[in-house]
């Protein structure tokens, strides 16, 4: 998964492994027009990765290593030369 970090002006590569069926959202509350002008403040934390629950509509942050991650966009790369079940 690749995702771009407009903050820190970063391209960032995040590897598995993913369980399938697993739902990846870049949950952005720094970018909402309500938000303070230096993000994160109050009720604005840091954009982050989340996971959403497809059942439930929650999204829960996912923990990284390596750099912090505060994504705007994703993108999705299917790994070729292996056979993922």
């Amino acid at each position: 998964m690749l995702t771009t970090d407009n903050s820190n002006n970063t391209i960032n590569e995040i590897t598995g492994p993913f369980r399938r069926g697993s739902v990846f959202v870049a949950d952005t509350p720094c970018d909402e027009n309500s938000a303070p002008s230096t993000c994160p403040g109050p009720g604005f934390p840091s954009n982050f990765l989340g996971e959403l629950d497809p059942y439930t509509g929650v999204i829960t942050a996912v923990d990284v290593q390596g750099p912090p991650v505060e994504p705007q966009g994703m993108l999705f790369l299917r790994q070729t030369g292996r056979h993922h079940q």
